[in-house]
C-alpha cells in the first residue's frame, strides 16, 4: 500500500490504526459440502429463533449439563462442556 501510494509504511499504519482497519486480518465464512447443510442450518436457527418452552416435565440445558457432569464423574475421559 505505501509503495502504491508512495506515502510511508508508518503513515499507512497510522492511518489503518485511526480508523480501525485491519488488513492483515481477514475474517471469512465457509459453506458447508454437507448436502443437508441447508436442512440442518434452518433447524439450528429455528430452534434458535424459537427454542422450545421448558415445562415441568422437560429438561434445561442446565440439567443436561449437570447430568453430563455427573456421568462424567469418575471416568477417565476428558469431556468438553459448553457454557451458555
Amino acid at each position: 500500500m505505501a509503495k502504491a501510494t508512495g506515502l510511508s509504511d508508518s503513515t499507512i499504519g497510522r492511518i489503518w490504526h485511526e480508523n480501525g482497519l485491519k488488513p492483515h486480518q481477514v475474517r471469512t465464512f465457509k459453506l458447508s459440502k454437507d448436502p443437508c447443510f441447508t436442512e440442518k442450518l434452518n433447524d439450528i436457527v429455528g430452534l434458535y429463533l424459537n427454542p422450545p418452552a421448558a415445562t415441568g416435565g422437560e429438561r434445561t440445558w442446565n440439567d443436561i449439563l449437570r447430568m453430563n457432569r455427573e456421568a462424567s464423574e469418575g471416568s477417565d475421559e476428558r469431556t468438553t462442556s459448553i457454557d451458555n
